[in-house]
């Protein structure tokens, strides 16, 4: 059963870009709400200002007619000030009806008010999780890691959670790591991975073919990042030249790190990286001097220093 696919960087400028159609959606809803607005404005606001008109004119009305209440009272006319009250509270009804009749045309204007404020608010929330993402994939490295779901053992955010284990500093020489869904055989033997250089971009292309693990999965990666180290690290090393040695006495004792010699220095490097990073217990049993140079070369990569 396949894993979700999913890439780091890829993933999150998708996610990314995801929230901006999502915003720029919200903002169309806001242009058709706000047209609606403008419609229903003009239509509803020349009721409401003659609305507000009558029942100014019934509140000074009823004014009116309470003073004379009032008046009539205070002279002890009662049945004047009896019927003045109740005129007063008819219009003082007719008056509230009119109000509510207004306040229904503004309480809609109201309405499409509230939901605009709402979108906006909604869309702006949404500019600042893409922000946030944004700034997550700028801040991750460069190199692209691809299609590994197609490996039924890992996934691409599997893949890239295993690359933060190493010197970022490696990846600026990497282009891209990625899951070829094939199987490649030279005679008897079988190749998992491939690199080469990208002579547009300067930087190495990694090929992982299909393994059965992903610990073996894993391993090969690690390998091929090894020949990023190899050429791209270790060029300008003054003592580069006694891993040529320790490879002669490995061709002349027949005793290698896997168990049988893989052809050249670079390759006899690539399987030491492995067990520098994923066993280096064995590297160490293997031989102490492999380890300390590949220590050395590591901790400069991490330190930023020019080698």
């Amino acid at each position: 059963m396949k894993r979700t696919e999913k890439s780091g960087k890829g993933g999150l400028i998708k996610i990314a870009n995801n929230l901006i159609s999502q915003k720029k959606e919200l903002l169309g809803q806001v242009d058709n709400l706000q047209s609606e607005y403008q419609k229903l404005l003009g239509e509803h606001q020349p009721q409401i200002d003659e609305f507000q008109a009558k029942a100014e004119n019934l509140a000074k009305e009823f004014r009116r007619l309470y003073s004379e209440s009032q008046e009539a009272y205070s002279s002890g006319d009662g049945a004047s000030a009896k019927n003045l009250s109740l005129a007063g509270h008819s219009i003082e009804d007719r008056c509230k009806a009119i109000n509510s009749q207004a306040n229904v045309l503004r309480n809609e204007l109201k309405s499409i008010l509230g939901k605009i404020q709402l979108l906006r608010k909604k869309a702006n929330d949404l500019q600042i999780q893409a922000d946030s993402s944004y700034k997550q994939a700028a801040a991750m490295r460069e190199t692209y890691v691809s299609r590994f779901g197609l490996s039924d053992i890992t996934n691409d955010a599997d893949v890239e959670k295993f690359l933060d284990g190493f010197s970022q500093k490696i990846f600026e020489k990497i282009q891209i790591i990625k899951f070829e869904d094939k199987v490649i055989i030279s005679g008897s033997d079988i190749t998992f991975g491939n690199h080469h250089l990208n002579e547009k971009s300067g930087k190495y292309e990694i090929e992982i073919y299909r393994h059965i693990s992903e610990n073996d999965l894993k391993e090969t990666i690690t390998h091929e990042i090894g020949h990023t180290i190899f050429r791209s690290f270790m060029k300008d090393i003054p003592d580069r030249w006694q891993w040529g040695n320790w490879y002669q006495e490995s061709m002349r004792s027949k005793r290698f790190i896997t168990l049988d010699d893989l052809g050249s220095r670079e390759e006899d490097f690539c399987e030491c990286f492995v067990k520098f990073k994923m066993n280096p217990e064995k590297l160490i049993e293997f031989d102490q001097k492999r380890f300390d140079f590949i220590r050395k070369i590591y901790d400069n990569i991490e330190q930023g220093e020019t080698l």
